[in-house]
């Protein structure tokens, strides 16, 4: 990445944090990062850590930008202040490692968010794997990087991104579109994943507004964070955004966002910005005690406070105006080819995600074979109780009076038993006829399995030449009388 002249240091940024474990007892579960300057220059700040308490600072947005991330260790895991940890010294030392590296296109500057987290996923399965008392220790994440004007952003998570903007229309959240304070991200959480429909009808989440996911008893129930052992993170990236003069960014973790409503969090802004954004770092924390404070909370406040202003000469071309989010570029896993580094370190992680993954498609397989076999054995059955008949229709035939005779044969297996009609037979071919009037028996052999049944040929009685047809046909009555009576 080459380093960028347009920017001519006409952006200033002023930055605070404060990272604390709050109402928590306990280690503080949060991590979080801010470096202003990505070229490491002298007087870039670059702090980090779970007790982080950064005064109000102004800097220039030097060649490589800015870089602010948040990392909250799940509650309830094992070892989340150590996944929140590894997650923000990954995401630290990847981005200065490759940062130089990649070309100066904004792909590739999505990719390399995307790439920060997946390495930083990858270390903490790693790490979870060869420690058992930290396996099962997680994290989420939300990247703010602000490079050349612009604002590039990723999560995995709950942790979110806010921006506050005069008309603000950008944004992923299901917030209040009237309010100035919209939300980048979309939690990654049940109460707030969209619903989506499929065979086995709607799973996914609830797709819950901000306000209804605020109020929801599961809304601590996370579906995507670092460090799962039975799959990979699938972080979502976006960007990039224009920034203006007097954009207000906010990083947090749920431990604000779950514990204040989007509407009060602008007002604390509102309130204090004339003040500085030192003040509305502590207005915010000043205001969480008063409604139920229970989680450790980190903020991290970068405000523009040089930029060009929206609606100057200097945005006048379509690129320059402020995007829809429809408009706003979202790489997903299947675009991006991850680089050589990426996919070497997840064939070396996909052996500590194996073994519940292997579990599941053991459960899944027997699940199948079980159902294939309940279905083999009914389908037995039902064959097993079924009649097979052949039916041939006796009609008269030809004008020497020959018929073709219906006959029906029980059938067991493979041999043909013919019915007992001893007293009822034909001396010139000894075969014995049921006519088509004759009522139709019902068989049922359960005891033997079936097959398709074996025909036989029906020989026809001879007619001697000159005798009476009709007395002829007075000896058929009459022997199909006493097939009637048998």
């Amino acid at each position: 990445m080459s380093k960028n002249s347009q920017n001519k240091k006409l952006t200033k940024l002023t930055i605070a944090a404060l990272c604390s474990k709050a109402a928590r007892s306990g280690p503080n579960e949060d991590n979080c990062l801010v470096i202003t300057d990505l070229g490491c220059s002298t007087h870039s700040i670059d702090v980090s850590g779970p007790q982080v308490d950064l005064e109000p600072t102004c800097v220039n947005l030097e060649n490589y930008g800015c870089l602010l991330v948040v990392a909250d260790g799940m509650g309830g895991m094992n070892a989340g202040e150590v996944a929140s940890a590894i997650a923000i010294q990954t995401i630290r030392e990847y981005f200065v490692d490759r940062l130089a590296k990649i070309e100066n296109t904004e792909s590739d500057f999505l990719n390399l968010m995307r790439e920060a987290i997946l390495i930083a996923d990858d270390a903490i399965v790693s790490e979870s794997a060869q420690d058992e008392s930290k396996y099962g220790m997680g994290t989420t994440v939300a990247l703010l990087w602000i490079f050349d004007n612009k604002a590039y952003y990723a999560w995995c998570g709950d942790s979110r991104v806010y921006l506050y903007r005069e008309n603000n229309d950008v944004g992923e959240g299901r917030g209040d579109k009237s309010l100035k304070l919209q939300s980048l991200t979309l939690d990654h959480s049940y109460v707030m994943a969209p619903v989506k429909k499929s065979v086995f009808g709607e799973e996914g989440g609830l797709g819950l507004t901000e306000d209804e996911a605020f109020e929801h008893p599961m809304n601590n129930v996370i579906m995507q964070s670092l460090g799962n052992p039975s799959e990979r993170a699938k972080p979502d990236v976006r960007g990039p955004i224009r920034i203006y003069k007097d954009d207000i960014f906010l990083l947090c973790s749920d431990g604000l966002c779950g514990a204040m409503r989007t509407r009060t969090i602008q007002d604390c802004i509102e309130n204090a910005k004339e003040e500085g954004i030192g003040s509305v770092l502590n207005k915010i924390w000043s205001s969480t005690p008063d409604i139920e404070w229970h989680d450790n909370m980190t903020t991290l406040l970068c405000h523009v406070t040089s930029a060009p202003k929206m609606n100057t000469t200097v945005a006048t071309t379509q690129s320059e105006q402020l995007p829809n989010p429809s408009q706003t570029k979202h790489i997903t896993e299947k675009e991006v080819e991850p680089t050589s580094s990426v996919s070497d370190n997840q064939s070396k992680i996909e052996k500590d995600r194996s073994p519940f993954t292997k579990q599941l498609i053991v459960a899944a397989i027997a699940a199948v074979v079980v159902f294939l076999g309940m279905y083999g054995i009914l389908s037995h059955r039902a064959k097993k109780t079924s009649i097979s008949k052949e039916e041939v229709t006796a009609k008269p035939s030809d004008e020497n009076g020959q018929m073709e005779q219906n006959t029906i044969y029980q059938n067991q297996g493979n041999n043909v038993v013919k019915p007992d009609t001893s007293s009822v037979t034909d001396t010139s071919k000894n075969v014995t006829m049921i006519t088509s009037d004759q009522p139709k028996v019902s068989h049922s052999n359960t005891g033997v399995q079936r097959s398709k049944p074996k025909v036989e040929t029906v020989g026809q009685p001879e007619v001697q030449p000159g005798t009476n047809n009709k007395t002829d046909t007075n000896k058929t009555k009459s022997l199909l009388q006493t097939v009637k009576q048998r």
